[in-house]
């Protein structure tokens, strides 16, 4: 757990500037060699851009996990937010089955674009995620 506190407010807050960001279509998710498990996850349940958008805008204050600062010295001003929430999800094969997801977002201003959220990660999480607020 990180050793800074929150509260629920300041978390909730984060929370809703992400959601804002990706109902305005503000938003990335990381794909590419780094970032399979995000590429095989959409694949493995059928997710595209508008229904990972559409689970991601379903996430609660309750979801909040941690929020870690990058590892890497040239980001680390940056904070990754942490969020494990759970969702019943269709496979490839038409089975539901219940999902914890591991989700990671980092707000990003740019220069051209204003501020927007990288979704660092948005797969089934590896292992049990513990939740700050239960």
């Amino acid at each position: 757990m990180s050793a800074q506190k929150y509260s629920e407010q300041e978390i909730e807050d984060v929370l809703n500037q992400i959601k804002f960001l990706v109902s305005k279509n503000r938003f990335i998710i990381s794909t590419g060699e780094n970032r399979q498990k995000n590429d095989e996850f959409a694949d493995e349940f059928n997710l595209d851009t508008s229904k990972r958008k559409e689970l991601i805008l379903k996430i609660e204050v309750h979801d909040f996990c941690d929020c870690v600062q990058s590892p890497n010295p040239y980001r680390n001003h940056d904070d990754y937010f942490i969020f494990g929430p759970q969702f019943t999800l269709e496979d490839f094969l038409g089975d539901k089955r219940s999902v914890q997801v591991y989700a990671k977002f980092v707000l990003a201003a740019s220069q051209t674009s204003g501020l927007k959220t990288i979704v660092v990660s948005f797969h089934e999480a590896e292992r049990p995620l513990s939740y700050y607020f239960q």
